[in-house]
């Protein structure tokens, strides 16, 4: 796993990037008498991920620890793993040359085009490249699934 802002072809990427991998599980994690869960643990994920095993979903991260109960979706034998993991945009307008134009739907609320060069977009966009450097973006891992078995407690 690599961080989208430390490659340059996807240094300045916003939006969904899809990591898929396929697993294999011995039957022997899955005991029909004790009590085991199988627990996805994502690492570092920048920013928000959703989680599918086997085509299902399991549910969604966005705050650490980035970690998830995948036991009613892992089954013995080959797994499908799919993180889909969301960034933000800040890498994307630190990118940008210029400020970018205002999407069509968007224009009644920010206003119409074309921004004058020396605009607040403009000036917002120069202070951004002088401040700050590319934030961290994707699934940085390392990304293991942990077998828990459960234990009861008794309190007297």
């Amino acid at each position: 796993l690599k961080l989208w802002n430390e490659m340059p072809e996807t240094r300045s990427f916003s939006g969904e990037g899809i990591y898929r991998t396929t697993v294999e599980i011995p039957p022997d994690r899955f005991v029909a008498n004790r009590a085991r869960r199988h627990v996805l643990d994502l690492g570092e994920v920048f920013e928000c991920a959703s989680v599918l095993v086997n085509g299902e979903r399991v549910g969604d991260l966005w705050m650490r620890p980035y970690r998830i109960d995948i036991s009613g979706q892992l089954k013995p034998g080959r797994n499908a793993i799919e993180i889909r993991v969301v960034n933000l945009d800040w890498n994307y307008v630190k990118g940008q040359d210029e400020p970018t134009s205002i999407p069509a739907e968007l224009r009644s609320h920010f206003g119409t085009d074309p921004m004058p060069a020396s605009g607040g977009q403009a000036r917002a966009l120069s202070a951004l490249k002088k401040r700050a450097d590319y934030i961290p973006s994707g699934l940085g891992g390392p990304a293991r699934i942990e077998t828990v078995e459960e234990v009861q407690l008794r309190f007297e």
